[in-house]
């Protein structure tokens, strides 16, 4: 359509400049489609379900509930005695995690819903002749619509009239500045999006003046429904935390698997030698070398990870970061890299100005004349939120507050005489008021143009720095009895957020790295880079357009900012920066940005960016500040930490209880756990204490941690060693006390004692398990209020079950004096 003069457009599309289309032809346009961006279709709840099961850990889980079924199922039809205690706590544990995972991704699905609800917009078209306002989602091809300063554009349309008519185009460019449309220019096929000024784009505002347009796309064939449609695509990159989990269970299930192996050959043997190799002795070795697979599976770890997360989402949520996806609560933590965009990100997208500079380039406030310039040499207006005109020409009204003056009182009190509006061929605009029986006239324009109507070109070098610091420059200047008076020239940026500078410092402390990817110039985004001291070159889209994937892959790690980025460029730095390692965010709010966030490890919208981009994000910064993501990384950063606390937990209570079913069978004594105790080991007792491991809330110094690596696993060498370690000594005591009876129990008490002497080992490992070996274990026990409560709970309901329902696992009552032995 850009390369198309106005005849052809009209032509093209069937359509009248002044009557527009008629209402049979709205009809038949129709079959164009609504003018509506279609949604991602929605997941059935079955197929959450499917997919909360099929993560490695939750399948490690189904697997161990059906060997427990099978061999159960096989003792009941053969013996008619079969215990489904494990069979239940397995399955308990399977919908906790599932319900858990479902639920709250729910929650966050509604909360966005929520966020993203608005009133839908009204357009003016031209229709049978005459002009109505229409919803927008009315609108077809063809449709004549009227633009003024102030609108949304709803459809994608080519120009054919314009009035000074301006749009702000950086939700579907990224690029700041507006763009003024000129409906006579014809371009080639090839012109990139951000240089089609005689088009306007559905999404985008009308800054300034007047327009028409010839609707030529709507919904999912507009630039921002194409975007869409590609944001939407399954997101094809594991989370880092999902890929943890299955080198995890892949360990545990291999380590149970040969220690089950290893553990029937010896049942075999054993059974040879005592000449017992019967099919019920073969039968009895097979069921014990599948509980101990059983007992090597963590029950309740995927539902303390599920519970884990959600109280990390809501404590998110409190820091005003909506999580969509239950993963991402850890994943941010592990971002080793951050992609921003640069407009309404890092920046307000917002110009204002940043100086008043005089003829000798010192910054000055402004004086009366050059005040009196910015109220009436202008025709922005700004009423609370509603801001219309050119964003230039806003930053130059919204400052006139802090220097004491009024727009309105002085347009109201110095009517104009004339005026001559700004074009692109003077470069300039001048407003002459009248004073008494005198004129004045004010003069606003390019550095150029006003050295030249003025004849004083000295302040020419110092615009030329303010320029290279990426700033928009306009010059002033007055003419008083027929006299020119140059008044100096304002610099206006699209300025930082106050939050962005300190938060950029913090993440880059914490050892994440921030790129800038913006669709602006390569000195804007070079300024801006330079304000958050990001040091590394300053590449331009054209640059990264020309390289391999393997080049670019390289070239990127010493670069800080692409410039000129497009939505395609930015899709493949990610995946450039994903394959050097990297655990990738992205953050914007344009539709442009929509893409590379879907495809990143952990996408970042902003709560005022587009639906589009919102859609496409897995957390939502509802308060739109930079410093909300250094909060989550911190959170996340916390979240693994507690991981690695309650895992270590976990697998200590499994191995060790492996290793004592083992020695129990290379001893011949006979197993002091049944499925029953087993079952009340692993979800009970730990359940409740691995959990306040899990979920205590760590608020992570950033300075004193680093990003977690993609390749790094849950378990370190340290842990390993330690959870090693413990489930020997824990072994050790339980058999020593099956072989010795040190604590002197008698022959029915000492079952009891030995499930006993287990337990209270765990509890106190608990303990060791909160520091983490990097601190005091009884500060941290202490400084974990609901570790200490648990761990009180759960050793007070074991003493009293075995006290007075001893019949629940096969225990009987035990003297006070063994108790305090046991606990000693």
């Amino acid at each position: 359509m850009h390369t198309k003069n106005k005849k052809e457009i009209l032509r093209a599309y069937s359509t009248d400049e002044n009557a527009g289309l008629t209402s049979a032809k709205v009809l038949l346009n129709a079959r164009y489609g609504k003018n509506v961006i279609k949604k991602p279709k929605e997941t059935s709840v079955f197929k959450k379900v499917l997919s909360a099961l099929l993560e490695p850990m939750m399948l490690i889980l189904v697997f161990a509930l059906m060997l427990t079924a099978g061999v159960n199922i096989g003792k009941f039809l053969k013996t008619g005695d079969g215990d489904f205690y494990e069979c239940i706590g397995i399955l308990l544990a399977i919908s906790v995690s599932v319900a858990v995972t479902v639920i709250m991704e729910d929650k966050s699905k509604k909360a966005l819903e929520f966020l993203t609800l608005a009133g839908g917009g009204k357009a003016t078209v031209i229709r049978d002749g005459k002009k109505r306002k229409i919803a927008a989602e009315e609108i077809v091809v063809g449709d004549i619509v009227c633009l003024e300063a102030g609108d949304k554009v709803y459809a994608d349309g080519r120009i054919i009239y314009a009035e000074d008519l301006r749009t702000d185009e950086s939700i579907l460019t990224g690029e700041s500045k507006t763009v003024k449309k000129d409906p006579d220019k014809i371009l080639r096929s090839n012109a990139p999006l951000a240089e089609r000024v005689n088009c306007a784009y559905s999404g985008t505002f009308v800054t300034a003046g007047r327009g028409v347009m010839v609707v030529t796309a709507v919904g999912d064939k507009t630039e921002t429904g194409l975007i869409a449609k590609e944001s939407n695509a399954e997101k094809n990159v594991s989370a880092p935390l999902n890929a943890k989990l299955s080198r995890l269970g892949k360990t545990v299930s291999i380590f149970g698997g040969v220690a089950s192996a290893a553990v029937f050959v010896l049942s075999l043997i054993r059974l040879a030698a005592s000449s017992n190799f019967t099919f019920d002795g073969v039968t009895e070795a097979f069921i014990q070398s599948v509980l101990l697979i059983v007992a090597a599976v963590p029950e309740g770890l995927p539902a303390t990870v599920a519970i884990s997360l959600t109280l990390n989402v809501v404590r998110l949520a409190k820091s005003n970061a909506l999580i969509k996806k239950l993963v991402a609560a850890e994943t941010i933590g592990g971002v080793s890299l951050i992609c921003s965009d640069k407009t309404g990100t890092l920046t307000a997208n917002d110009m204002v100005l940043e100086g008043f500079y005089d003829e000798k380039g010192k910054r000055v406030s402004p004086d009366r004349y050059a005040i009196e310039n910015f109220a009436l040499n202008t025709t922005a207006t700004v009423d609370g939120d509603k801001k219309i005109g050119s964003a230039t020409e806003l930053a130059l009204v919204s400052s006139l507050e802090k220097f004491g003056a009024d727009y309105k009182k002085l347009r109201a009190s110095k009517p104009v005489a004339s005026r001559v509006p700004f074009s692109s061929d003077k470069k300039y605009m001048t407003t002459t008021v009248k004073r008494g029986n005198d004129e004045i006239t004010y003069l606003k324009g390019s550095p150029e143009a006003v050295s030249k109507i003025v004849g004083e070109s000295g302040f020419l070098t110092d615009v030329s720095y303010a320029e290279r610091r990426g700033m928009r420059v306009l010059a002033f200047a007055h003419k008083e009895k027929g006299k020119w008076f140059y008044d100096g020239f304002a610099a206006i940026c699209d300025d930082l957020r106050p939050d962005a500078k300190e938060a950029v410092e913090t993440c880059l402390k914490a050892g994440v790295k921030v790129k800038i990817l913006t669709g602006d110039s390569k000195e804007t985004a070079a300024f801006i880079a330079e304000k958050l001291s990001l040091k590394g070159r300053v590449a331009e889209n054209a640059e990264i357009e020309a390289m391999s994937d393997d080049m670019l892959a390289a070239f990127l790690k010493n670069v800080s900012v692409v410039a000129r980025s497009t939505p395609k460029t930015k899709l493949r730095i990610v995946e450039a920066l994903q394959k050097n390692g990297e655990v990738v965010a992205v953050t914007g709010d344009g539709v442009n940005d929509a893409p590379a966030i879907r495809h990143s490890d952990i996408g970042i919208a902003m709560g005022s960016g587009s639906d589009v981009t919102k859609e496409a994000a897995d957390l939502i910064l509802l308060d739109d500040k930079f410093s909300t993501i250094v909060k989550a990384v911190a959170f996340g950063r916390g979240v693994f930490g507690n991981f690695r606390r309650f895992i270590s937990f976990q697998l200590t209570v499994n191995l060790a209880s492996m290793s004592i079913i083992v020695a129990s069978l290379l001893t011949g004594l006979d197993c002091p756990f049944t499925s029953t105790s087993l079952l009340w080991l692993n979800v009970i007792m730990d359940g409740p204490l691995a959990l306040s491991l899990g979920v205590e809330d760590r608020k992570t110094e950033l300075e004193k941690t680093k990003p977690v690596r993609r390749d790094e696993d849950v378990l370190t060498p340290f842990m390993m060693a330690r959870i090693g370690l413990t489930s020997v000594f824990m072994c050790a005591v339980t058999t020593c006390q099956q072989l010795f009876n040190f604590l002197g129990a008698n022959i029915n008490a000492q079952p009891t004692v030995v499930l006993s002497v287990f337990v209270f080992i765990q509890l106190f490992n608990a303990i060791n398990c909160a520091a983490g070996g990097s601190e005091s274990s009884i500060k941290r026990f202490f400084g974990n209020k609901l570790l200490v409560i648990m761990l009180f709970v759960t050793l007070s309901v074991h003493i009293l079950v075995c006290q007075f329902i001893p019949s629940f696992f096969g225990t009987v009552p035990l003297e006070p004096l063994l108790w305090l032995k046991i606990f000693s």
